[in-house]
């Protein structure tokens, strides 16, 4: 009995021992050298050109009729993958793909049974290489922060711009009318598509956990303009006939340069 006892009182006194170290064991942040950053950042767009389209045609058809004036493409949302791969301990490479897109869609009601959709967008495919450089690091217990600074090229592919008028049930009180002026061709859609270069700029920070996944936070500015986007118009007649313009009907400057607020979630591997 006298040895049970003793051999607990060891007991206790040895877990004693290893309870006041268990505080020195502290985990330690993971940094992997090969991440995977997804982000989704909201954006600013200049898209100037762009609207000043949209300002003509309010004035031009909107307006007179008392219609609700479409509003100027400032904001969307820029989605982003990209591997970000430490070739030293305070520079990484960094390569990825992305979108940038701004949506718009008003519906007008002129009478009963009667409805004119228009819908527009710009959009681009986003490739970046570029490069981070990173800051000394903030340790704390488990925890770690550091500033990183980047710059890299960016390669923009399927940029589109949009414009497109649907109509339901108006008549000649209510149309809005064609885009040229053709007798039933009511509906229309006004497109382009080309490709630009451009480049970035980046700064933020980049916090890492005991875990494989770490966070980013920061800021980026994009310079990313399609100086000469080839434009065509389709207009359809009241069956959904397609009668497409033999050749381009002009040039768009697409600029869709502006400021994104990083927000992402990197997975070490």
């Amino acid at each position: 009995m006298i040895r049970i006892r003793r051999a607990a009182l060891w007991a206790l006194v040895l877990s004693c021992a290893m309870a006041g170290r268990v505080p020195e064991a502290r985990a330690a942040a993971e940094i992997h050298k090969l991440n995977l950053m997804l982000s989704g950042n909201p954006s600013s767009l200049n898209a100037s050109e762009y609207n000043d389209l949209i300002g003509s045609y309010n004035s031009a058809v909107l307006d007179p009729r008392g219609y609700e004036p479409l509003k100027a493409m400032h904001f969307g949302w820029f989605f982003q993958a990209q591997l970000r791969y430490f070739v030293r301990p305070n520079i990484t490479v960094d390569a990825g793909f992305g979108n940038l897109k701004a949506t718009q869609e008003v519906e007008y009601l002129p009478r009963i049974s009667q409805s004119i959709n228009i819908d527009t967008k710009v959009q681009t495919d986003v490739w970046n290489i570029g490069t981070s450089y990173y800051l000394q690091p903030y340790n704390q217990g488990d925890f770690q922060a550091r500033m990183y600074f980047g710059v890299g090229l960016l390669s923009l592919s399927n940029t589109q711009f949009k414009f497109g008028k649907v109509e339901a049930g108006t008549d000649s009180t209510t149309s809005l009318g064609s885009a040229t002026g053709s007798g039933d061709l009511y509906d229309y859609n006004v497109r382009g598509t080309s490709e630009g270069p451009g480049w970035y700029l980046e700064s933020g920070a980049h916090m890492f956990f005991s875990s494989r996944y770490s966070v980013m936070l920061g800021v980026m500015y994009r310079d990313m303009k399609v100086r000469a986007l080839p434009t065509t118009l389709t207009q359809y007649d009241r069956n959904g006939v397609a009668y497409p313009s033999p050749s381009p009907i002009g040039d768009v400057e697409v600029d869709l340069s502006g400021v994104s607020a990083r927000m992402a979630v990197c997975i070490g591997f």
